[in-house]
């Protein structure tokens, strides 16, 4: 048996005890639940088998509160007992709620993962987004981004170190929807991108408000990096990624070839003149 069969067997008789362990919890809370109840309404109509219900009660008592609470006056012990099962239908309520919240969570998880998408929350832009970016740019073998000015490039020196290998590489193509006057004044101010970056621009591809990354990274199919809205409070959007999976393959492979630079503006021949 491998280590990856062993480490497999070993986590399925985890979850499988730990399944057993809830499911065994479930049941002694409902009996609890139940016996409460039931002493509840023994004591308010003053008959009933209350000795058949009340040994559970008294157990439970005894081990939170100690001995005395099992010989308090009627009244006080029906308050009690009143108040117990306030207190576990609160905790019902809470962990029927936090049940939920996670069942939405995994499954939204679940989505993305069958998808290939996959969304990281930006909140400084400029600043969590460039390093998510890094990310998936350390690991790229050839990479095509669609934006504006391009001046984002220099906010990041391990970002603008990786773009200019890979513009050495003869790996990187930029489609820029400016035209080229407007992005040469955009990295005037950093001459050493502005020079590595000559010749592997188009310009003016009309892509009004598109700003996203084709890229294939090292031993993996291509990704597609794009931003979406959020409406979690103090976020300023979504980083996104599109991955290869048995459902996303077949999209991933149009937006592959719809992303080719040669499709779109106008090429630099890298003497400056734009054709």
């Amino acid at each position: 048996m491998s280590l990856r069969d062993r480490i497999c067997s070993v986590c399925r008789r985890v979850l499988g005890t730990a399944y057993w362990l809830l499911l065994l919890v479930l049941i002694l809370w409902a009996f609890t639940v139940v016996t409460l109840v039931a002493t509840h309404i023994c004591l308010i109509f003053s008959k009933g088998p209350l000795e058949t219900w009340r040994w559970w009660p008294d157990l439970i008592f005894g081990l939170l509160f100690g001995s005395a609470a099992t010989q308090l006056e009627v009244n006080q012990y029906s308050a009690l007992v009143s108040d117990m099962i306030a207190a576990f239908a609160f905790v019902v309520t809470v962990g029927t709620v936090v049940q939920a919240g996670l069942y939405k969570r995994n499954l939204r998880r679940k989505l993305q993962q069958e998808l290939g998408i996959e969304a990281s929350p930006i909140t400084q832009k400029g600043k969590d987004d460039l390093e998510w970016m890094l990310q998936h740019y350390r690991t790229a073998e050839h990479v095509t981004i669609f934006a504006g000015s391009f001046d984002w490039l220099s906010q990041n020196k391990e970002i603008k170190n990786q773009i200019i290998k890979l513009a050495k590489e003869g790996n990187l193509e930029l489609v820029s929807r400016r035209t080229k006057a407007v992005v040469d004044r955009s990295l005037a101010g950093d001459a050493d991108l502005s020079q590595a970056l000559s010749g592997h621009f188009r310009y003016e591809s009309k892509l009004d408000g598109v700003t996203c990354t084709m890229m294939k990274a090292l031993g993996t199919p291509s990704k597609f990096l794009y931003r979406s809205s959020t409406t979690e409070h103090g976020k300023a959007f979504n980083a996104c990624v599109f991955t290869n999976t048995e459902q996303s393959k077949e999209l991933l492979h149009i937006l592959y070839e719809l992303t080719k630079a040669e499709h779109w503006g106008t090429p630099d021949n890298g003497s400056g003149v734009v054709e």
